[in-house]
């Protein structure tokens, strides 16, 4: 998806924006924009079918965003606003290391 919308390779290919998914999950979410497929997540936690993964309650959801340092924002995001999901991810990684290292 971000290729089609004129993002470099840089920008795309930097560990702010990998996070671990499951095949079957990241086959499901293809090319669409994390608004779109993170509306269906969210449904999943107000009761709908579960169609990509086993979170069904926004506690969940919200404990795998902090645990993988998605902003909370990335559900209502476009892929117009990767910059800036960029942005914010690398500041709670960085807060999480921090946190991380000062726990040593």
């Amino acid at each position: 998806m971000l290729k089609s919308e004129g993002k470099s390779r840089a920008e795309y290919n930097q560990i702010a924006n990998y996070a671990y998914t499951q095949d079957a999950i990241n086959i499901k979410v293809g090319s669409k924009s994390p608004h779109i497929y993170f509306a269906d997540v969210v449904a999943q936690c107000n009761g709908g079918p579960l169609k990509y993964g086993s979170i069904d309650s926004q506690a969940q959801l919200d404990e795998n965003l902090l645990a993988n340092c998605l902003p909370t924002s990335a559900v209502s995001m476009s892929t117009a606003e990767f910059s800036d999901f960029l942005r914010q991810r690398r500041k709670l990684m960085a807060e999480k290391i921090k946190a991380y290292y000062f726990a040593l």
